[in-house]
């Protein structure tokens, strides 16, 4: 999926049209050594639940595949990563399965250029909607 990322050019548009766009994988099972080495590498400590920003890195090859869509105005490799908010209800278990909804949401012009916000909701069995 990287060299794909890295290769894929879509053609300019002087308006960009941000259609609903959402991708969602059901079932996700945290892999331990994944875990094991993001804890390591980040300082966190391992534990019965997943550090604050796990998920968010669990999301990443979502990102990635809502990138690539057609109906996304933009070459992943133009894009710039401004900020993230995280906000948690409750801490997730290691043990736990996950379902993940990535969906772009909310677009708006700025000085330099256009600034999208891509939405990740996790959902814990007992937690889903």
């Amino acid at each position: 999926m990287l060299f794909k990322v890295a290769t894929t050019r879509k053609p300019p548009h002087k308006e960009p049209e941000f259609p609903p766009l959402k991708i969602v994988a059901a079932g996700i099972r945290i892999d331990s050594a994944k875990l094991a080495k993001f804890n390591s590498v980040c300082g966190f400590a391992q534990g019965a639940t997943l550090p604050l920003p796990y998920p968010h890195i669990m999301a990443f090859a979502l990102y990635m595949q809502m990138m690539l869509e057609p109906e996304f105005p933009f070459t992943p490799t133009a894009a710039v990563h401004v900020r993230n908010r995280i906000s948690q209800k409750r801490a997730i278990s290691v043990d736990e399965v996950l379902d993940f909804e990535v969906r772009l949401d909310g677009a708006q012009r700025v000085s330099k250029g256009c600034e999208i916000s891509i939405i990740t909701e996790v959902y814990a069995p007992l937690c889903r909607r």
